[in-house]
């Protein structure tokens, strides 16, 4: 049995706007596709799942048309149901059981996770107290708001905690605000998902950078017994590759959060119409580099997608890649890129590259993806848009001279501990691992804000037993 797949804007509305591309279930095909959930007695989805989601307890609550019940179940392990539904990548779905049955579609469980937030939230307030009982006066600080620091401090308070986030920005979200176009996550709903956080009794400074308003070390002195350090991998890396730095050469963050922070769609035409050039390439893979592909199309640039491996090894999903080229975003797949030309004023005027293939150079069926000799080609571009992976914020890293660093530049911890190497100083998400999902990001949360609880309680007992 086929699963029913969410409404969609049609191409030509989606060219026109920002407006969000998927639109969700209607209220009789979140019912359907629940029925068709065989509430299993040993449900692998939810082992699929990282954060552990009572899926079929969601679903159940959704047969029964209680949406409110069932944003409930969500919650109680995850506390961005909203953002979830729009942004995972699904294991769950992976893992349902219906795939061992041939011509039997999984369970659309992300889409059926962001009907019950959508019918649900505007009883958000319901599902928990406002303000968190039990406080221990202890106090956590949480540097950065984006999913991992969002996640941690909502499992947090709920324990007793008093907690602070700290964002440098002027409003909080992180990546998921401004690193994520409007069209893939509204504004009002990652909004619906910050008042729930704080909602919990949770405070927000935003315009507070650590490592210049604060140190954290400071915070320790303002009685801070244990740090989080969520600041993502916002950092962009340059290419190693010729031409690399010629004028008209962009990275995606500065592209993303330029485009989000201007707004509208007009705006964006009028404000910045020599910044970016009619002829887009970006070199990357990952849903970053497709949401600035399809940004570009929004404002009738040419856009194109330029990736060394086959279009099935694209980081990003196979929907989100459909709707790229729906919109007209081409993919140069199984190319890499060499040197990015220019022209007589130093600005990019193209991309020379290399078509790639597949070789069993030991005849072993280890398959790799080499160049093909005599198969250099350009793209024409007078844009580059690098979208590879970020790197982690390096300011906390230059002011704690006894914070361990790995090669790759990110933070050191101890290993399922998420403690640095600076007692008291917990760190995760892309801070930690600049490779994570959505998901995991939220996961490494989650588990961070156990890993200190539990550092606090045991400091607790070795206080009380020294009076």
């Amino acid at each position: 049995m086929k699963r029913i797949i969410e409404n969609i804007e049609p191409v030509l509305k989606r060219l026109k706007s920002f407006c969000e591309v998927v639109l969700g279930f209607k209220k009789n095909q979140a019912v359907l596709e629940a029925q068709r959930c065989p509430q299993c007695s040993h449900p692998k989805c939810i082992e699929g799942c990282p954060l552990g989601v009572d899926i079929p307890g969601f679903i159940r609550a959704l047969r029964e048309k209680n949406n409110l019940k069932a944003l409930h179940r969500i919650r109680e392990q995850n506390g961005l149901a909203g953002i979830c539904g729009r942004l995972c990548s699904a294991p769950c779905e992976k893992a349902c059981i219906l795939n061992e049955e041939e011509g039997v579609d999984p369970i659309n469980i992300k889409a059926l996770e962001r009907f019950s937030f959508d019918q649900g939230q505007s009883k958000i307030k319901q599902i928990f107290n406002a303000e968190s009982a039990n406080r221990n006066n202890r106090k956590v600080a949480v540097v950065g708001s984006g999913p991992t620091g969002l996640t941690a401090a909502s499992i947090l308070v709920e324990a007793g905690y008093e907690i602070t986030i700290f964002e440098a920005l002027h409003l909080p979200g992180g990546i998921l605000r401004y690193g994520i176009p409007e069209f893939r996550l509204p504004e009002k709903a990652l909004d619906i998902e910050i008042e729930y956080i704080t909602s919990l009794g949770i405070e927000i400074k935003t315009n507070c950078l650590i490592g210049k308003t604060y140190t954290i070390f400071d915070l320790m002195d303002m009685g801070y017994e244990a740090v989080l350090l969520a600041i993502g991998a916002s950092a962009p890396q340059m290419l190693d590759i010729p031409g690399a730095q010629l004028k008209g050469v962009h990275f995606a963050q500065e592209f993303l959060m330029r485009t989000n922070l201007a707004g509208e769609q007009q705006s964006l035409k009028t404000e910045m119409p020599d910044l970016f050039g009619k002829e887009i390439a970006v070199i990357g893979s990952g849903t970053m580099a497709l949401d600035c592909a399809r940004i570009a199309v929004r404002l009738d640039k040419q856009a194109t997608i330029i990736h060394s491996q086959t279009e099935d090894d694209i980081e990003a999903t196979g929907e989100e890649c459909n709707h790229a080229k729906e919109e007209g975003v081409k993919l140069e797949v199984l190319t890499s890129p060499v040197e990015i030309l220019s022209d007589e004023n130093d600005c990019v005027k193209g991309i020379r590259c290399v078509r790639m293939d597949f070789v069993d150079k030991d005849g072993k069926g280890l398959w790799k993806v080499v160049p093909v000799k005599n198969s250099e080609f350009a793209v024409e571009a007078d844009t580059v848009i690098l979208a590879d992976k970020g790197a982690s914020n390096s300011l906390i890293i230059r002011e704690m001279k006894d914070l361990k660093i790995n090669k790759d530049g990110s933070i050191w911890i101890k290993k399922n501990e998420y403690m640095t190497s600076v007692d008291g100083v917990f760190a995760a998400g892309g801070v930690v691992n600049q490779s994570l999902n959505l998901i995991e990001a939220l996961c490494q949360g989650k588990e961070a804000a156990q890993k200190i609880d539990l550092y606090l309680q045991k400091k607790n007992q070795n206080e009380e037993k020294n009076i």
